[in-house]
């Protein structure tokens, strides 16, 4: 069943156009509501939207407004091609060279390989270290190893080659580097950045002398990095000693300090060796250790460790912010110089490592550029200028300063010594860089040139289809303006169109930027007198095309239109804005270009047919009735909900009220007065539902009719008859203003109707002529094939009265069914799309259309020569539908009799005026008239209704008077309307059974009161009864369930009748074999054996055998107490069952805690976390824990508080106990919950050899560094 339409599913702002209409449809001074009226409550009276043309447009659609069709997805071809603009300049304008002097060049990351990025921008930037790489020379001398040694002349050519392209490229980066990762044979692994320098440089060293011109090479390079220090060592007895190291860089411990000077004159400082012997007075405490400088190299490294270990062992990252000045002097690394001979290191790079973890993350370097002084940041091929320099001043190098991001992630620091001036770079010979030039050049032409090209090939592309589909919706744009006759206005789903704009902008917007994908403009936009002039564009292949339009089409959803049950347009449709008015010629051109085709399916069966499309002339007057109908209603309801309300307040009016009742009057519920509004709404609701019923037209895509686009010839003699009936149906809309007797507002009716009238009727004479004329040829020229063709594209345009289409009546018996077919098809040329609409009552004579038809057809049937009688042929059409089922041509004409005849009565007599205190009638139909509470309608005043179907009892109601009544009730169905009258009788069941209610309770309260007197006093003596074993079996021999006494204490002391009394059943203390099963304590759950005395057991008994009504007989069975509290006949094995199911419910638990004591003896290695002061204090844990989670389990929530992993944890039951197996349960194990009084033992040993696989950072697999590389031969 299609989905209905109702005002609940729509937005506030579509229900006031809808409510503004209905107040248009209700101040009309008639009810007899003409064409024209409804057309222009349909708001089809409208206008060309201009709201979204000027300067400062509106941003949505305008759904009140069934014209426009702006704002519907085209917008965002707009907002894409402005960007493609903006992006083809950003891609002209990176498509120029780089200014060498000063913008660097970035080095790609083809892996993990920003380790390597990190060390060669940093040292490409000391213009020295630049001199020499420039300075080297290959040599043929030179014998190249054998793998795995190092290829030194490899690596330097190479990293002379990166740096020469880093200088003089065109382009903002460079993959050459790939070259000098490849002559290491670098892995794919991971590294760390200043191991990578300290190893390389240690490479470099040890094969640069193998190489004819590696010696000098290797001392600059070494001179450049290469520093010494000299440790010395003295103990106080005298004796020192002094020992000279070079180094690289300087690795220097940040952790505890705050500034690079504090962790600098910690790392040259003096350091007290405690355990140090001294070999001379052989005294331990007193020897002392510092490192100090000999002698500085132009550039100083600075490795700041960052990597520390915990206490069990794990390394972690160190996240210490040091505040690192960006000038050094040499006296703030101790060196030996005095103040007048002191120079100064100047910050040119800094290393950040971004990560939290010490095994991996990324590098990136912050370096000051050696020419210009502009600081910036190298990420891999990414260089960006930075907007201000890292560090601080060097007079507010001092701790109390804000850090900055990239003092919380330094790494490494790199100073270079003040030179009063930069030396210029000499560049290698040209009988070295020429082959690289030529190379550079050729790359970056071509590549700008296919860049600039692809992307303006994509700007034109998507150009081109917003031409395309702006002209479509341009031709398919209409108004009041443009159309000559309502038929010439087709209505198409909004969301049809939005679909398609989204599929249309999803094919453009995700193809790749890269315009190797063909533009699609295979799809004709507009019909040839609507297309706009577009740039010359090769035509798309037929294959392409075929794709293309599958594609498109493909991905479109099917739309659904609703039919109302008159079978027309549905007006909310138009109202809400759901459908959109278009030109009827384009809207068949475009489901044609996406292979939609129409059909209409009943909610009455599931069968679908095919149909046209819904035009102007299917707009329905009935539903604009309706419509004027409901909004009198809602004018009158406002005054009956007074009404009501004062009804309701009225005391006097009530069915209590002594006051005696009018004759006639009638009884109105107390619920129903109080919700009569929201009754009367959720009625009229029905109605609407009701009438919104009735059919759907279903937008269905068919891919096969996209493909017949692209396979069939342009030049077949089918498009060419195709396109002659395409132009005799223009002639005949142009000459014909009215749809099947219907008066439209066409251009000649605005102005004057009777001067449309009567120019349309001789256009239409004279179209017939023409017809005549040109349909001859037509047939003469049709075979057989075609003739059968033309008529299953008849039949697929044949339509019915209300716009519902039905199956085309066979042809006669003994006929040819093809000629016949093919008459049809001619001679129905284009009125069948709009012929379908019922005529409507107006003021004007409307024109005849059936001569012409006529006219047309007998030149038909006499060309053809098949066909003996018009009237058959005529008989043969279809006929208006009801319900989906064909009508014949007598019945018919029948009903169109009797519609004129009961119109004419209702136009002779004008309708009477209502007084203003009674409703207007609801609009109704034959479906609302028959509805039952079931289906929906809304029963009225049945609160009144007993289950007997008569007057209820106990309702409170209202008196009214028969006109209040009326009222009231006119606005619901009779059919479901309860009338009660103030002097019918209450149902005598309903009466005689609240009698007997209200006997039965007072009598039940009163023997409850005499009960509550004669054992009240006993029943509080047993519950605080506390018996001791000597008196159990001698003076308390009986017993009796514990719950049974429960619930009579709760009985005799409530003050309510509704309580029944119980019986003593025992059976919550019996088992299945009749014996007894609890023992006398409370310990076996919520049920026991309570003891009574013999004299109390019998009182009990006779007391509620009494009070129930119950015989000797019928006694309960007494349960006997022996001497200390032993039971009679007890038995055992159900009793060992329930004692065993009891226990194991002790150890069945979700979420409870469980305590855990940490051991005297056991020493905790870190400080407790996550845990409050007395838990720490009294060293117990708290742990949720489920009784079906395992002691290994526990021992991983414990290591989250105490940070000792569960290899180190051993738990037992108790001190001394037996040790708890992690594999067990708690269940198992039989441990229950919130021990608090008796918590687990747990004793933490030392830190574990083995590492724990529970640990949250488990330990790496040993790395192979750079073993497998150059760099370690």
């Amino acid at each position: 069943m299609a989905r209905l339409i109702s005002r609940k599913e729509t937005n506030k702002r579509k229900t006031l156009f809808r409510d503004e209409a209905m107040e248009a449809a209700a101040a009309l001074l008639s009810d007899d509501i003409t064409f024209e009226q409804a057309w222009i409550i349909h708001k089809l009276d409208c206008l060309g939207c201009l709201l979204h043309d000027v300067h400062n447009p509106k941003s949505t659609n305008c759904r009140d407004n069934p014209y426009c069709i702006k704002r519907l997805g085209l917008e965002k071809f707009e907002k894409l091609i402005k960007a493609e603009k903006i992006n083809t300049a950003k891609v002209e304008e990176s498509q120029k060279r780089r200014n060498i002097l000063e913008v660097p060049c970035g080095l790609t990351n083809s892996g993990n390989f920003c380790y390597v990025n990190s060390f060669l921008q940093v040292w490409y930037n000391d213009p020295v270290f630049r001199q020499i790489i420039f300075d080297w020379r290959p040599s043929a001398d030179y014998v190249r190893p054998l793998p795995p040694a190092m290829d030194v002349e490899a690596v330097m050519n190479s990293l002379q080659h990166l740096f020469y392209t880093m200088q003089t490229t065109p382009f903002e980066d460079t993959d050459d580097n790939r070259h000098f990762t490849g002559a290491l044979r670098l892995g794919n692994e991971q590294q760390d950045a200043q191991e990578f320098s300290l190893v390389l440089f240690d490479a470099l060293d040890r094969n640069l002398p193998k190489h004819p011109h590696g010696e000098e090479i290797r001392q600059r390079i070494r001179d450049r990095y290469s520093g010494s220090t000299t440790q010395r060592i003295w103990c106080t007895c005298g004796k020192e000693s002094n020992r000279s190291s070079p180094f690289t860089a300087l690795q220097l411990n940040i952790d505890g300090f705050k500034t690079l000077h504090e962790v600098l004159d910690a790392y040259f400082g003096e350091e007290l060796l405690e355990d140090y012997l001294c070999d001379e007075c052989e005294r331990r405490g007193h020897v002392k250790r510092q490192t100090l400088p000999e002698k500085l190299p132009p550039v100083v490294m600075l490795q700041l460790n960052r990597y520390v270990f915990d206490v069990n062992g794990r390394n972690r990252k160190l996240k210490t912010p040091i505040i690192y000045p960006r000038e050094l002097s040499a006296r703030s690394f101790h060196l030996n110089v005095s103040k007048y001979d002191d120079f100064d290191y100047e910050l040119f790079a800094v290393m950040i490592h971004e990560g939290d973890n010490t095994y991996c993350g990324h590098y990136y370097d912050l370096v000051r550029h050696p020419f210009t002084g502009v600081w910036y940041k190298y990420n891999d091929e990414h260089v960006e200028p930075l907007a201000r320099p890292p560090g601080v001043d060097r007079s507010k190098s001092i701790p109390g300063g804000r850090p900055t991001p990239d003092m919380k992630a330094c790494y490494g620091l790199a100073y270079r010594r003040k030179e009063p001036k930069i030396p210029e770079i000499i560049m290698p010979p040209d009988d070295i860089t020429e082959t690289w030039i030529v190379a550079t050049e050729h790359k970056f032409d071509g590549q700008t040139k296919e860049t600039i090209a692809k992307s303006e090939k994509r700007l034109n592309d998507l150009t081109l289809r917003y031409n395309q589909l702006s002209s479509l919706f341009d031709a398919l744009e209409t108004h009041a303006d443009r159309y000559k006759t309502p038929k010439d206005v087709a209505f198409l789903p909004t969301k049809m169109l939005s679909d398609i704009l989204e599929k249309e902008y999803a094919a453009v917007a995700s193809v790749d930027k890269a315009a190797s994908a063909e533009p699609l403009t295979g799809l004709s936009s507009a019909p040839e007198e609507a297309k706009v002039p577009l740039p010359a564009k090769r035509p798309m292949r037929v294959s392409k095309l075929r794709a293309v339009r599958h594609k498109i089409a493909g991905q479109l959803s099917p739309q659904e239109m609703p039919v109302c049950h008159h079978g027309r347009l549905f007006v909310d449709s138009v109202l809400f804005g759901d459908v959109k008015a278009v030109s009827r010629v384009t809207a068949e051109s475009l489901l044609s270009q996406y292979g939609i085709t129409t059909k209409i399916k009943y909610d009455s069966d599931a069968s679908e047919n095919s149909h046209p499309l819904l035009t102007g002339c299917d707009i329905c007057v009935d539903c604009v009735k309706e419509l004027r109908r409901e909004g009198q209603f809602r004018d009158s309801l406002e005054g009956h909900v007074k009404l009501a309300n004062r009804i309701f307040k009225d005391k006097s009016r009530c069915s209590l009220s002594r006051v005696p009742k009018p004759e006639g009057y009638l009884y109105i519920s107390k619920k129903c007065l109080a919700n009569f509004k929201k009754l009367a709404l959720r009625e009229m609701e029905h109605q609407h539902k009701l009438q919104s019923a009735g059919a759907t037209l279903q937008f269905l895509v068919n891919l096969a009719a996209v493909d017949c686009m692209n396979t069939g010839s342009a030049c077949s003699p089918r498009r060419s008859r195709g396109a002659r009936r395409k132009r005799l149906m223009t002639k005949s809309e142009g000459g014909s203003p009215s749809c099947n007797g219907c008066h439209t507002p066409s251009k000649h009716a605005k102005d004057d109707i009777s001067v449309g009238t009567s120019v349309a009727c001789d256009e239409a004479a004279s179209a017939s002529l023409e017809v005549k004329e040109e349909t001859d040829g037509v047939v003469n020229g049709l075979g057989t094939e075609e003739l059968a063709s033309a008529a299953n594209m008849a039949n697929e345009r044949k339509s019915s009265v209300g716009g519902m289409s039905c199956k085309a009546r066979s042809a006669e018996k003994g006929k040819s069914t093809t000629l016949e077919d093919a008459t049809q098809a001619v001679s129905e040329i284009d009125d069948v799309n709009s012929s379908s609409v019922s005529s409507v009552e107006s003021g004007s004579q409307p024109m005849e259309l059936d001569q012409f038809e006529t006219e047309a057809s007998m030149v038909m049937m006499d060309a053809c020569q098949g066909i003996d009688n018009i009237e058959q042929i005529d008989n043969e059409r279809p006929r208006p539908v009801e319900n989906g089922e064909g009508k014949s041509a007598e019945e018919c004409e029948t009903d169109k009799t009797a519609q004129e005849q009961s119109e004419a009565q209702s136009n002779d007599s004008s309708p009477p005026e209502r007084p203003s205190s009674s409703p207007l009638e609801r609009p109704s139909s034959s479906a609302s008239r028959s509805s039952t509470h079931e289906s929906g309608a809304v029963e009225f005043n049945s609160e009144l209704r007993c289950e007997h179907g008569g007057i209820n009892l106990d309702e409170f109601r209202q008196a009214v008077s028969p006109d209040e009544w009326k009222q009231l009730s006119s606005y619901f169905d009779p059919a479901t309307t309860f009338l009660v009258r103030c002097d019918e009788p209450i149902c005598q069941q309903c009466e005689r059974e609240f009698n007997e209610q209200q006997w039965g309770k007072q009598e039940r309260k009163e023997s409850l009161r005499d009960l509550r007197g004669r054992i009240g006093e006993l029943l509080r003596e047993i519950d605080r009864r506390r018996p001791t074993q000597e008196e159990l079996g001698k003076v308390y021999s009986r017993g009796i369930c514990s719950r049974f006494l429960s619930k009579l204490n709760a009985i005799i002391r409530a003050r309510t009748s509704s309580l029944v009394l119980p019986s003593i059943c025992q059976g919550c203390v019996m088992c299945s074999h009749g014996l007894p099963n609890v023992g006398l304590s409370c310990d076996f759950g919520n049920v026991h054996i309570v003891a009574l005395t013999e004299q109390e057991w019998t009182k009990l008994c006779e007391e509620i055998s009494a009070g129930l009504g119950m015989s000797d007989s019928e006694s309960p069975t007494p349960i006997v107490i022996l001497e200390q509290g032993r039971i009679e006949n007890m038995c055992e094995g159900c009793f060992g069952e329930r004692i065993e199911a009891l226990n194991i419910q002790r150890y069945v638990y979700n979420d409870a805690f469980i305590y855990v004591a940490l051991s005297e003896d056991g020493a905790l290695s870190a400080p407790l976390s996550k845990t409050t002061r007395r838990t720490q204090k009294n060293k117990c844990f708290k742990v949720k824990m489920s009784s079906t989670d395992t002691i290994r389990d526990l021992k991983i929530q414990l290591y989250k508080q105490t940070g000792q992993t569960p290899n180190d944890q051993l738990l037992y039951r108790e001190l001394g106990g037996s040790l708890l197996d992690g594999d067990v349960t708690l269940f198992e194990a039989r441990i229950e919950k919130n021990n608090a009084d008796q918590p687990l033992i747990l004793i933490a040993q030392s830190m574990s050899a083995v590492a724990a696989k529970y640990d949250e950072q488990q330990p790496r697999a040993p790395e192979r560094g750079f073993i497998d590389t150059a760099l370690a031969h």
